[in-house]
């Protein structure tokens, strides 16, 4: 998605919505430094992207799981792929922005709009200052 783009997504969602996803986003660099997490209210929402270009969805999958247990998060993958964050059931969302991978996980219910804008969210803030978890 081009910057343009993005920028009339973002007009036209704040136009439309009634109300505005006001999550407190805590980001990580874990030990790992190729990715980069993010963790949206405690764990309501995982994404996570990743330094290297075009990254495969399976390793994407697997690093999620252990990037996340680095901020206390029960992160499982059933044998069927359904993942279940500190036991609530997930979907996940594997999208590319400019040769960024972006992998997230997300509740159920969450309205197809506002996994957009937190997908986008993720993109945007990808190479910010990310605070050491100790």
């Amino acid at each position: 998605m081009n910057a343009a783009k993005l920028k009339q997504f973002k007009k036209k969602y704040k136009q439309e919505s009634h109300h505005h996803y006001r999550a407190i986003v805590k980001t990580f660099a874990p030990n790992d430094r190729r990715y980069h997490i993010f963790d949206f209210d405690n764990g309501d929402v995982l994404g996570l992207t990743k330094t290297v270009a075009n990254t495969p969805m399976d390793e994407m999958s697997d690093a999620i799981g252990y990037t996340a247990s680095e901020l206390g998060h029960d992160v499982y993958r059933s044998v069927d792929g359904v993942f279940k964050v500190d036991d609530v059931v997930k979907d996940t969302i594997f999208a590319t922005h400019d040769d960024c991978t972006v992998f997230m996980l997300v509740p159920v219910t969450m309205p197809d709009k506002l996994r957009l804008y937190v997908e986008n969210l993720v993109f945007e803030h990808r190479n910010d200052t990310f605070q050491q978890q100790d």
